[in-house]
Parts: C-alpha cells; structure tokens; sequence
C-alpha cells in the first residue's frame, strides 16, 4: 500500500476485462449469449450493455446550505457527470464541480466518465471529504497531490 500525504491508498492498476451478464450487469456469465464486455478504451468485443462503475466518496457538511467543492487539475480534461446523493445530477462538467446541500450530513458522491485526476491540493475544503467507498471504472492519470490536505480521509475501497 502506498502512501501519499500521509494517506494510504491501495495499488492503484489497470483492471482486467471482465465477462459480465448482460441480463444483471454483473461480473458473470450469462449462459445464453455469452459476450465478453471490457471498459471503455480497452481493446475487445462490444461495450453495448455495460454500465462503468462510479468512483464513489462520502463527504460531510455541517450546517445548513454548505458547499462541497470537487477540485479538478486544469492540465487535464476533463467530461464527466456528478450524482450528489440528493437527487441533483449534473453532467458534462469539464472543471471543479461545486454543489451546496441544503441540510447538515454525511453525503455519498459518485463520479462517471473521463476524470482523469482529482486534486485537493490542500485546498479550504479538503476536509470535508470523508471516505473513497469505492474506486470504480475511472481511468486515473495521477494521484500526485489528489489529496493532499484531507486530513478525515479514510480509503474503505476495495476495487483497487
């Protein structure tokens, strides 16, 4: 396990293609018609049917109306679409992407599509983020100061 800025994070590699059931979505076999999904990028059969899964991360706020800023690196590029946990979805986002929830909680975030490189880089919100619960499909270019700064971050994924 590697450390960054204090924080352990797993080996971060490249996931093998994996045979998923195009009846459930998940890691199997469907015995009918088997057919080999990969990721995106990935040399193979057809994507059709796959559904990628998000990288996933909690985040708390405290009172009332509060911000969470997901900082971006403005050397990479970026189009990827945001589920803020509380029925808010916004999609196309090429930057930061920031969200205000209207009560105090622990939220879940999930991220989809190109988002190569999260960067916290000590940034004024950096402690609002609570967990990475899951990794998911997301081709990372970099972890080099991702998170940098989150001092209440626990990685509790285990998809790496």
């Amino acid at each position: 396990m590697r450390s960054f800025y204090g924080i352990k994070l797993p080996f971060l590699h490249k996931r093998r293609s994996r045979i998923l059931s195009q009846d459930t979505q998940k890691p199997g076999v469907n015995q009918k018609n088997q057919k080999m999904h990969t990721r995106r990028g990935e040399v193979g059969n057809s994507n059709e049917g796959y559904i990628p899964r998000p990288f996933v991360t909690t985040w708390r706020t405290t009172w009332n109306n509060e911000e969470i800023n997901i900082p971006t690196n403005s050397s990479s590029s970026y189009n990827y679409t945001v589920d803020w946990g509380d029925g808010s979805v916004d999609s196309g986002l090429t930057g930061d992407a920031m969200h205000c929830y209207s009560s105090p909680g622990i939220h879940t975030v999930t991220i989809t599509g190109d988002f190569p490189h999260i960067y916290f880089d000590w940034s004024p919100g950096a402690n609002k983020i609570r967990t990475v619960e899951q990794w998911g499909d997301i081709q990372w270019a970099s972890m080099e100061r991702a998170f940098a700064g989150c001092k209440n971050l626990e990685i509790t994924a285990t998809d790496a």
